[in-house]
């Protein structure tokens, strides 16, 4: 709790509980009436657009006061609404007004504003004037209601003075609003006239003129129904009596209202009414405040567990999410892309090692394939341990005594021993028998009320089906080191490599399996590196031929000079061979370890501090890009040029053989983010899947909370494992087709001035402009670089921005020829 900035001055007056509704409403029109005559501008509470709708109908049925409704449906004016809550005998009735978060500003007035409301709400004369004064003119005020309340004789009231006139209407409403009898009324003094109707919360006995509605004593709200939530009942409150200005409210309630019901109901109505209270009598008893503030205690201390138990579901999602774009985030950015490869391949084997070496997988493969055999589920720990020979005998033997089982239990559903024989479903009994066991049940034999016969029939089919069933395919489970064959064969057919199942160990020893296996499979991982990206720049040079060859062989000089300082020329390459190009950039490749990529990054930064501006102008971060620009056709970025002013030679190396596997690094990153953002998503939906069922396992004697943990646990490692599978199905064996280029791109002069600035690599063989939406999110979510995607090569007819070429067309390059001579040579898009 925060201790208000001014001490509050508002008066909180204790609620007045009705028997009913409608005297409830009738008093809250009498209350904001009384308000209302004496210029103080009010505020009304309600829970429901309805109610609000309800009360301004009464109001302007029955009194006529002018007064602004705020609610959904009127939103559009709630500034302006808002702006004029404050003015003088302003009504405001507002829905949820608690939350609106605007103070209510109390306006000032003049006295001859003040004086024309009361005229109007025919509280003073209508020929009354502060000419004469403001003490004549509250004389006057007190003759004339005399006159419209009292139903005194006006030449009557004429000839009282003004401290026996005012004494005189105060006795009057003394007992017409403070339960006073006449007789005694008419003998008290004022102060005790006074304090009975301040305590019965009359108001016209102490009116005056004032400068402002706060002088005349604030914002007066009232509450027509106490919400579950004490919380809001205070927001309520607390639109008056804002930063020490004077204010007041109450509540008014009724025994039928929802939180009344809820906690009280018909027993308290049938001891109030027997305690005398009748209609339109209310209590304002402090004990009575005390049981509605425990009842909205115990609402709160309800939903405050029902938000707790929701948040005990979102925990778990809440981890995950942030495990997932912990993993995802690095991939945007192009960090850590090879390690993350690395870990995937390593946690397949893993899981490929434990699942293939297991105790339990041949069982397994036995029990599936009995199951799609003969249709019976058998669990697999019976397997285990046991020889051929007891294998055959046990899927002969227990296959047949499960369904024989099954068939009386099924039987026992159709054919029901305590039912009546004419409501047994022959027909059921019929289909069942024939579709599962192939069996022919007579429907007078189901009719003739023998269930004994009908289970013999089916039975005796059961067992011939069974005994029919050739078990020779189980032989294949049942070879000696079938597992490790299994693994060998998941390795060849994961990442193409050859694995001897013998080099696997044997016994329990999977960790010899797993490191035998990541071994390969980082060996073919590492030639990958090396060829991915030679391969990838060859193909695209080739599918570049059709249309320009100076370009392609422009390009593709730029980019073999710029990563393996090979010196080509396009007008006099080393060979005309491709297969012979494509083995002297391998070799290349090969030789270029870190030593060589250091003394070349050495080069770089010695030349780089050589050409440096004279007197220190530029940095050597700053000479070292220009170089690598030049050199390398690789634009870095200000944070990698100030890792290079720090590191110098280090950062160069590093970025040099970043460079030597760009290509790779964009396909992986690709696959990466296609394969988790897949995944993640259908994760999402059996998340929801799971919230919407799990309150089921209640019915098990399980709590919900703890299962629904567990079980989004499972999904999450399921889900983890399935992105390690499909993403190593693609990383080691998959690649992205070039497509020719959209407009011919010039080949990059090797100079800094010529190196593109936006580019992360300049000198990486370009790729087409993204076509397809997720293209276009993953040339997003890219900080930099020449996109080493492509889209796959596309079979013709194809679109050229305006209409589909034909084969027999002329092609679109200008040669004259028909497409399907030309271009369509290459089936690429034009």
């Amino acid at each position: 709790s925060i201790p208000t900035n001014v001490p509050v001055q508002r008066e909180d007056r204790t609620d007045l509980v009705y028997l009913a509704q409608k005297d409830k409403w009738d008093s809250v029109v009498e209350e904001i009436r009384r308000h209302h005559d004496l210029g103080r501008p009010v505020l009304v509470g309600t829970t429901s657009v309805e109610k609000s709708e309800r009360l301004s109908k009464e109001l302007q049925r029955r009194l006529g006061i002018p007064h602004e409704v705020l609610n959904a449906v009127k939103h559009d004016r709630e500034a302006e609404i808002v702006a004029g809550a404050g003015q003088l005998g302003a009504v405001m009735i507002a829905t949820n007004m608690a939350g609106r978060g605007t103070d209510i500003k109390l306006a000032r007035i003049t006295h001859e504003a003040l004086l024309e409301h009361w005229k109007r709400r025919n509280i003073a004369p209508k020929d009354a004037s502060l000419a004469a004064g403001e003490e004549a003119c509250i004389a006057r005020i007190w003759q004339h209601l005399l006159v419209t309340q009292a139903k005194m004789d006006r030449a009557e009231a004429a000839r009282l003075s003004p401290e026996e006139a005012r004494r005189a209407i105060m006795a009057h409403w003394a007992s017409e609003h403070g339960g006073i009898e006449a007789s005694k009324a008419s003998g008290m003094g004022v102060p005790q006239l006074e304090a009975t109707l301040d305590g019965a919360g009359w108001l016209l006995h102490r009116i005056r003129f004032a400068h402002s509605t706060e002088a005349l004593g604030g914002l007066h709200i009232i509450g027509t129904e106490r919400h579950e939530s004490r919380r809001i009942d205070n927001q309520l409150r607390g639109r008056a009596g804002r930063q020490g200005d004077f204010g007041s409210s109450r509540f008014f309630l009724a025994l039928d209202d929802d939180l009344m019901k809820m906690f009280m109901g018909k027993a308290v109505l049938n001891v109030l009414s027997r305690l005398g209270m009748r209609e339109g009598d209310f209590i304002d008893s402090p004990m009575v405040m005390r049981s509605v503030e425990k009842a909205q205690r115990k609402v709160e201390e309800r939903n405050f567990q029902i938000r707790k138990n929701i948040l005990e579901y979102d925990a778990p999602m809440e981890h995950q999410r942030s495990t997932f774009y912990g993993m995802r985030q690095p991939i945007v950015e192009g960090t850590g892309i090879r390690e993350q490869v690395v870990r995937m391949v390593r946690e397949s084997i893993e899981d490929s090692v434990e699942t293939y070496l297991s105790p339990l997988h041949v069982p397994r493969c036995i029990t599936n394939w009995t199951f799609e055999a003969f249709g019976i589920q058998l669990e697999p720990d019976r397997f285990i341990g046991k020889d051929r020979d007891r294998v055959i005998a046990m899927v002969r033997t227990d296959t047949l005594e499960e369904a024989m089982a099954h068939i009386e239990t099924t039987l026992g559903e159709y054919l029901p021993a305590d039912g009546d024989p004419e409501e047994w479903d022959a027909a059921g009994v019929a289909e069942w028998a024939r579709t599962a066991y192939g069996a022919e049940v007579p429907a007078d034999l189901v009719g003739a009320g023998d269930p004994a016969a009908v289970r013999r029939i089916i039975e005796a089919a059961a067992q011939a089906k069974f005994e029919a069933i050739d078990l020779s395919p189980l032989e294949q489970y049942l070879v000696p080191e079938y597992g490790r064959r299994e693994l060998a064969e998941w390795s060849g057919r994961k990442f193409g490599i050859t694995v001897d199942p013998a080099a696997l160990g044997t016994g329990k020893d999977t960790a010899k399996a797993v490191e035998t296996i990541l071994q390969e499979a980082m060996r073919r991982y590492a030639r990958r590196e090396i060829e991915y990206p030679i391969d990838f720049a060859m193909e695209y040079t080739t599918a570049n031929m059709q249309a320009n060859p100076q370009m392609a062989l422009s390009q593709f000089c730029g980019w073999a000079n710029a990563r393996y300082e090979l010196g080509w020329d396009p007008q006099a390459l080393p060979s005309s061979n491709p297969a012979e190009l494509r083995q002297m950039l391998v070799q290349r490749a090969e030789s270029l370890d870190d030593a060589a990529l250091a003394a070349r990054a050495e080069r770089i930064v010695a030349a780089a501090r050589a050409s440096a501006a004279p007197g220190g102008a530029t940095s050597d971060g700053e000479a070292i890009a220009a170089r690598m620009a030049s050199d390398c056709l690789i634009a870095l970025t200000p944070a990698e040029i100030d890792e290079a002013n720090r590191d110098g030679s280090a950062f160069v190396a590093r970025r040099l053989r970043a460079l030597l596997r760009s290509e790779l690094t964009q396909f992986e990153r690709w696959v990466l983010l296609q394969v988790l953002d897949g995944a993640w998503k259908d994760h999402l939906l059996h998340m929801d899947q799971l919230r919407d069922a799990i309150s089921f396992r209640s019915f098990s004697q399980k709590d919900p909370r703890i299962e629904f943990k567990r079980e989004a646990a499972r999904l999450f490692r399921e889900m983890l494992e399935s992105v390690s599978d499909k993403a190593c199905d693609l990383l080691l064996k998959g690649r992205l087709a070039p497509q020719m280029a959209q407009r011919p791109v010039p080949a990059p002069a090797p100079t800094a001035a010529a190196a593109p600035a936006a580019a992360e690599d300049a000198g990486a063989i370009p790729a087409s402009v993204p076509e397809s939406p997720q293209e276009r999110d993953i040339a997003i979510a890219e900080r930099a670089g020449t996109p080493m995607r492509a889209i796959p090569v596309q079979a013709t007819p194809v679109s050229t921005g305006k209409r589909i070429v034909g084969r027999n067309e002329p092609c679109t390059c200008g040669s004259g020829k028909k497409f399907k001579q030309c271009c369509g040579v290459a089936k690429t898009p034009v």
